[in-house]
């Protein structure tokens, strides 16, 4: 919240208040007599002890009834704050790492596996006001998983579903290769898609990438910029660590038959360049903060800061890149505070008046 102001939804009520405030005047005016008459008696008589007289005596009922009126007067007005929503509509689009080397064990239980466990938290943080989600997995190239929704259910749905292993087997060479422009691309037409189906929509949009690294390439650039004509920022976050760990080797394929071969001939060119040794890999940080830099946000590493804290900040900001000056307006109802206060101060007057 960032700023509030106060209003009365049924002003007209309020002009019942000069009621309570010409019995307001009186009592004022009683009190001072009152005030003026003890200090004469205290003057005029002489006895042994000191008489204590009570500041307003049995005007103090008065007193409080009449508060208890006023505040009754200005709940029947209703009262409301105004406040600058700040949790404003946001659209995410999450492009997860599903590679070979997402599956390297340096992060508890695996990279892949870290990823979706702070994909759930990202999709918990989110109030879900409005607020949309899509999710593409990339590799050597990009699978689409979840158009952009604004149900959290089917988010998790696929979260539950992913959260075993990557779509890309190890015995294909396509998942042997992390190519950040094919997951940002697939991002972009996310979005365009929507927009033919469902008109344009005013959330500002945002790509979170989970990775351990890109191959930075000539080609990354373009749809990075791509991205940032159509106005959406990407954020990176790194999962991994500098040690880093093996990647571990697929099981060795079955070689096909020859009639399987002959009608089945792109076998041999899935399974090319297949490695048969273990690969070491480890974080590439040089090339997430490109990205992030590039794309206008900001680098996250999990595991530097509670999962909760990091989805926050991405919201965050991208929620700023749509705020309008003035802000969503918001109004809430505070009679009941007014409701609480004629009760009390009723209570204050029966108390005092014994």
């Amino acid at each position: 919240m960032t700023h509030e102001t106060f209003r009365f939804a049924q002003p007209l009520f309020l002009w019942l208040l000069t009621v309570p405030g010409a019995l307001a005047l009186l009592w004022i005016l009683r009190l001072v007599q009152r005030r003026r008459d003890v200090g004469r008696l205290r003057q005029s008589r002489i006895i042994p002890l000191s008489e204590r007289f009570r500041f307003a005596g049995p005007l103090a009922f008065r007193g409080f009834l009449i508060l208890a009126v006023v505040s009754a007067v200005l709940a029947l007005a209703g009262p409301q704050t105004q406040t600058l929503s700040d949790t404003d509509p946001v659209d995410l689009i999450v492009l997860q790492d599903g590679s070979a080397s997402m599956r390297v064990a340096d992060a508890h239980p695996d990279r892949w596996q870290r990823s979706m466990r702070f994909f759930r938290t990202l999709v918990e943080t989110l109030p879900w006001k409005e607020d949309r989600m899509g999710l593409a997995v990339f590799a050597n190239h990009a699978l689409p998983q979840v158009r952009l929704v604004r149900d959290p259910n089917t988010v998790i749905f696929f979260i539950e579903h992913l959260k075993g292993g990557s779509p890309f087997a190890l015995e294909e060479n396509t998942s042997w290769d992390t190519n950040a422009y094919e997951g940002i691309r697939w991002g972009l037409k996310l979005i365009v898609k929507d927009e033919e189906y469902h008109g344009k929509n005013p959330n500002p949009k945002g790509i979170i990438l989970f990775s351990d690294g890109d191959q930075y390439s000539g080609e990354t650039l373009p749809a990075i910029n791509d991205a940032r004509q159509h106005g959406i920022t990407i954020h990176v976050i790194g999962v991994g660590t500098s040690s880093g760990g093996l990647i571990p080797l697929p099981k060795p394929p079955e070689a096909p038959s020859k009639v399987i071969r002959r009608y089945y001939a792109e076998w041999e060119r899935k399974h090319a360049g297949v490695p048969t040794e273990r690969i070491h890999s480890s974080i590439d940080r040089d090339s997430l903060r490109r990205i992030a830099a590039l794309g206008g946000g900001r680098y996250f590493e999990l595991d530097t800061e509670p999962d909760a804290v990091i989805a926050s900040k991405i919201i965050h900001d991208v929620r700023k890149l749509g705020r309008s000056p003035g802000g969503q307006k918001v109004f809430n109802d505070i009679y009941w505070r007014f409701l609480l206060a004629a009760a009390l101060f009723f209570g204050l007057g029966v108390i005092l008046r014994r």
